[in-house]
């Protein structure tokens, strides 16, 4: 996934949906300027934020306890 993406060059903002525990989130992040991370399922929302901080990757800047359109975490690294 993450060669194809890179195929037609770098772009500065992915959208990945289904964050789950984080890992594709943690490798998109060094190659892009900014990734959307969206997960519906509280537990892994909460995983993947615990994930992500433990390897110090980005600022994670996410909607707090709240739903955004029906999903339980926005993050963006």
């Amino acid at each position: 996934m993450t060669e194809a993406l890179l195929e037609g060059g770098t772009p500065r903002k992915v959208l990945e949906v289904g964050t789950g525990c984080g890992y594709q989130t943690a490798v998109l992040a060094p190659l892009v300027t900014t990734v959307y991370s969206v997960e519906r399922i509280a537990a892994l929302q909460v995983r993947a934020r615990r994930v992500l901080r433990d390897l110090r990757i980005g600022q994670c800047v996410h909607a707090a306890r709240r739903r955004v359109r029906g999903l339980a975490a926005v993050c963006a690294i």
